[in-house]
């Protein structure tokens, strides 16, 4: 350890700063980054100074009047926590005693010499007699004889004395008592002298404040960068994105010789040529490409960078690499700017490779990981895609609610959104009314109404005793009304009279649910502005444990005014066509890492779409063709007309029959939603749904139903309640309109665009049955 980089030097001349050099810079260079701020002209400065210059390492020191150390690990050691306070504390006497002044007699001067000499002495013995000792015991509690016999020292002195080299607080107090505070384990209750004296030192205010690793970001001096490949808002270090270095021209050839300040996390680190530099491969996540970064062990300590997880800004010249390896370019360090460590040992996300299912279990950290921030990438731009498809056509977005009261797809499978469970566990406690006090109160209310009558008919009426028994009449019905109430709490929960949860006292006054898709709300929209879509998450408390469900996932959801069947399967083939073409596009080296990791037909089939027309068939022609097919083929689940089509099946259809993307239309209505338009020939209803190789159908639409009687009619037949759909009833009454729409999965379309099996590695924080974390 260095006990304040052996201090009693910082003061000293040349000869004994080279001395200092000598023996301790070796040791110093490997703690480089903690920030010390002190000023330029203080005996720390030039020390520092002195021994970067010695150790080459120029560039570790920040211009102006703060240095920059760099700590190998997070931990400092004692000394280094009294130089980074008394160093920060501005007073200068903390590191000397008093010096005698120019007008100070030959006494003043001797007195002053010899506390500083005193001061030196104890630093010696701090490195001779009780470092060594305090390390031993900090690594072995059960051998104290080393640190006793030093106490003990300690203790003889401070009895008679506050301070030890002289009548104040110095840097020698500083450094012992910095020793002392790490020994926790060592107890000092028989050294009354030595613990008066470490609490008057813990008391000082260079002491009062814990020294801590301090992970500060240090300002670049590179130039900024050239707009083309520049970070955003990152002017305080001029940082350049990764991706704009590899995608430059000549893979990045086109930029060396400039000097750049990258960021990133390391994906891994090694050391090379005996240690004497390291290789990092630096992601900032802008790209599955990693950006290697070279750095000499004169710049940083190898080890607190190599780590995998370990976050750091480096500055550097870029420079070509040599003829064949599998970078053009790698950034040269000249100076490491910030390190976020991370221990190796302990971190979650190793370097080999890790299971998917694996990621969930740490899924605040699962975005480092390559897959997981390629898929973040692609979820983006086709978010991306999605609106820019919309808003160049002129559809209006609409924020439609998160929490509704109309079940769209009436299927029931709805998460219920309630306050009455909060007071449960306290209703359960009450008491309910007896019979008896329910009886005396309605009798009561026969006495309160006869008043009021006899009040009524008398000859004089006096219409404040009439006003007064009418309050009393009413007061004595909220009274039956209340215990009656209380009457029929079953289980804390309360009760209608005909036995069904009364909702009129929860927080919406009635049942509320999360939604499950924002299609009859943003219908109200489309029959007012024309064109309109919604995009937002949608919920459903479907028990499944599938590769294809979620709780919690997002729908793309238009709806197109004045249009018919055919207008909304020409939109929804052009939309997934234009969001395919624009991962081509700007995703391409994200799908290439899905097609070498996961599936080597991801290219080819979002290629397929942007060069193929759908095919379009009617549901009846496609049950036609499966029956059939079903007589050499073996299905799960038998085909006939009138089923719902399983995932087997639209399978089939896109991937073998037709091997491409297929529009079947025209449903039988008795298995699709109610608002459906109805089909001439009273069986089938304008629907469709688009197939796709690999997931099966990736979107449902339809032709809406603007017929109020047909409508009307479909509510009943499907027996849900007619009150909850009046508002959708009304726009039918009012200027009906013909219109359409359709609804696609978006993790859907990222399952078929990537080749991930499993919809729960394409959505940032799944939500399923069992799980919701964060």
């Amino acid at each position: 350890q260095l006990a304040c980089c052996r201090c009693a030097w910082w003061r000293a001349s040349p000869s004994r700063v080279g001395d200092f050099v000598t023996a301790y810079g070796p040791r110093l260079h490997p703690l480089l980054a903690m920030k010390f701020t002190c000023p330029a002209s203080s005996p720390f400065a030039a020390l520092a100074k002195a021994v970067c210059a010695a150790e080459n390492v120029e560039a570790t020191l920040v211009i102006g009047d703060e240095l920059c150390l760099e700590a190998e690990t997070a931990r400092i050691t004692s000394g280094l926590a009294a130089m980074k306070l008394l160093a920060e504390s501005g007073n200068s006497r903390y590191f000397y005693p008093k010096a005698a002044g120019p007008q100070a007699s030959d006494q003043d001067t001797k007195i002053a010499a010899q506390a500083m000499a005193n001061v030196d002495q104890w630093l010696e013995w701090c490195m001779s007699t009780l470092e060594a000792p305090a390390a031993l015991f900090t690594e072995n509690p059960a051998a104290p004889e080393g640190v006793k016999k030093a106490v003990e020292t300690l203790e003889a002195v401070l009895v008679a004395q506050t301070f030890l080299a002289n009548d104040h607080f110095t840097l020698a107090d500083a450094t012992i008592a910095c020793i002392l505070n790490g020994l926790a384990d060592f107890s000092l209750q028989s050294y009354p002298g030595v613990m008066r004296w470490l609490k008057t030192c813990n008391a000082q205010p260079c002491m009062s404040t814990k020294a801590a690793f301090k992970c500060e970001l240090v300002k670049s001096s590179v130039p900024v960068p050239p707009k083309a490949i520049a970070a955003p808002y990152n002017s305080s270090i001029n940082r350049a994105v990764i991706k704009n270095i590899l995608t430059s021209e000549g893979g990045g050839r086109s930029l060396a010789g400039q000097k750049l300040c990258v960021g990133g996390w390391v994906k891994t680190g090694r050391e090379q040529g005996k240690g004497a530099f390291a290789f990092l491969e630096v992601n900032d996540g802008s790209c599955p490409g990693n950006l290697q970064v070279m750095v000499a062990k004169s710049i940083y300590p190898l080890s607190a960078i190599t780590s995998t997880g370990t976050c750091v800004v480096v500055e550097g010249e870029l420079k070509e690499t040599p003829e064949g390896t599998k970078q053009a370019v790698e950034l040269v360090a000249t100076r490491v700017l910030y390190v976020g460590p991370c221990d190796a040992s302990v971190y979650p996300i190793a370097k080999t490779k890790l299971s998917l299912e694996y990621l969930r279990s740490v899924i605040h950290l699962r975005a480092r990981t390559n897959t997981i921030s390629a898929v973040a990438r692609v979820r983006n731009a086709l978010a991306y895609a999605t609106h820019r498809f919309f808003q160049e056509r002129n559809f209006l977005y609409v924020h439609t609610p998160l929490i509704t009261t109309s079940d769209c797809e009436g299927a029931g499978e709805m998460f219920q959104v309630t306050t009455i469970l909060s007071g449960v566990e306290e209703a359960i406690k009450v008491e309910p009314p007896k019979e008896e006090d329910i009886v005396a109160a309605k009798e009561n209310v026969v006495v309160k109404g006869e008043e009021v009558k006899t009040l009524k008919a008398a000859e004089k009426k006096d219409k404040k005793k009439i006003a007064k028994a009418v309050d009393a009449l009413l007061k004595a019905k909220e009274e039956v009304a209340a215990l009656e109430k209380a009457a029929r709490m079953q289980g804390g929960l309360p009760y209608t009279a005909d036995g069904r949860i009364d909702y009129s006292g929860d927080f919406f006054a009635r049942q509320a649910y999360l939604t499950v898709s924002g299609q009859l709300q943003v219908e109200t929209y489309a029959c007012a502005l024309s064109n309109v879509y919604t995009f937002g998450p949608t919920f459903r408390s479907e028990n499944s444990h599938t590769t294809r469900h979620l709780s919690e996932f997002w729908m793309i959801e238009p709806e197109l005014a004045f249009a018919d069947i055919n207008d909304d399967m020409d939109c929804a083939e052009e939309y997934v066509r234009y969001c395919c073409k624009w991962l081509l596009d700007n995703c391409y080296d994200d799908l290439q890492f899905f097609q070498k990791m996961f599936d080597k037909e991801c290219i080819s089939r979002v290629e397929g779409v942007v060069n193929n027309t759908f095919h379009r068939i009617t549901y009846t022609e496609a049950v036609d063709l499966l029956v059939e097919i079903q007589k050499k083929v073996k299905f799960e689940n038998f085909v006939e007309w009138g089923i719902d089509l399983a995932s087997e099946h639209e399978r089939y259809l896109a991937e073998v029959v037709f091997k491409k993307p297929t529009i079947v239309y025209n449903y039988p209505k008795d298995i699709k939603a109610f608002y459906m338009r109805l089909n001439d020939d009273n069986r089938t209803v304008a629907a469709m749904d688009i197939l796709v190789p690999g997931v099966g159908e990736l979107v449902g639409g339809s032709q809406r139903e603007e017929r109020i009687e047909v409508l009307e009619r479909r509510i009943q037949e499907v027996n849900l309640p007619p009150e909850p759909y009046q508002w959708y009833l009304d726009l039918r009454r009012y200027g009906t309109v013909p219109h359409s729409g359709f609804g696609l999965g978006f993790e859907r379309l990222i399952l078929f665009t990537t080749g991930i099996e499993n919809i729960r590695d394409v959505i940032p924080f799944p939500r399923y049955p069992g799980r919701a974390d964060l």
